[in-house]
């Protein structure tokens, strides 16, 4: 459904492919865990959770001289 709605209303179809793709894997992610917490798998959904938010932190600062590079480098081509 975001998909359709996303390609109708967006002028570049593989960003809109995109976008859908990561709303559809959000969702999932959401369903799953809110399944594990319904089982009663609370400790794990909470240890995947915290993991999740650790292996962000840990791209996010390794990545971050690549994103600081890529910025100064549009902001001087412009």
């Amino acid at each position: 459904m975001a998909n359709k709605k996303l390609k109708k209303n967006m002028e570049d179809p593989l960003l809109a492919e995109f976008l859908a793709t990561m709303t559809r894997a959000v969702i999932i992610i959401i369903g799953l865990l809110f399944v594990f917490r319904i089982l009663g798998f609370g400790g794990l959904t909470a240890s995947i959770l915290a993991g999740a938010g650790i292996t962000a932190f840990i791209i996010g600062f390794a990545l971050r001289d690549i994103g600081e590079n890529l910025l100064a480098g549009i902001l001087m081509a412009f």
